[in-house]
């Protein structure tokens, strides 16, 4: 193993023994949230629900997912940058969204997380990650294709509609 790796490896041991971990809102005592992103399970029960097991979330469009269950079979699935967001700041004002502030929809530390309105979210898209809002065929309701806008078009100027 190389010194570099080596170096981060203890790098990666640091931060995790100064991770802090807090209740998972509504899993109080079952669940716990880390200001790293981490999800562990602290409570036995259920078949593979090993107390201090670190879930391993999937991912989905970017944003990592965690299913929690509580007592029987009733099961649910949560963003974790949602569970991060009400351990370390609290529950989201009414129609407030969770804001990844360096865009990065993985990195779920409560530093790049914020609760904002739905607009101030697409704003900071828009204006502070240079993304562009879907126009034409890229909006996910599109009825036509930028070809068949194109024929319209040229047909109507030609009269024939």
């Amino acid at each position: 193993m190389s010194i570099s790796n080596l170096l981060w490896l203890a790098i990666g041991d640091f931060l995790m023994s100064k991770e802090e971990w807090r209740d998972v809102v509504g899993y109080e005592g079952i669940y716990q949230v880390s200001d790293l992103g981490r999800v562990k399970r602290v409570a036995a029960g259920g078949r593979n629900a090993k107390i201090g097991r670190i879930l391993s979330p999937r991912k989905r469009n970017g944003y990592r997912y965690v299913t929690l269950s509580s007592v029987g079979p009733k099961m649910r699935t949560f963003a974790v940058h949602r569970l991060v967001l009400m351990a370390f700041v609290g529950p989201p004002p009414t129609d407030y969204q969770c804001n990844h502030k360096n865009g990065k929809r993985d990195d779920n530390r409560p530093c790049n997380l914020e609760w904002v309105s739905m607009i101030d979210n697409q704003r900071h898209s828009w204006q502070v990650l240079g993304r562009r809002a879907p126009f034409g065929e890229d909006v996910s309701h599109a009825k036509l294709t930028d070809e068949k806008v194109r024929q319209i078009r040229a047909e109507y100027r030609k009269g024939v509609l």
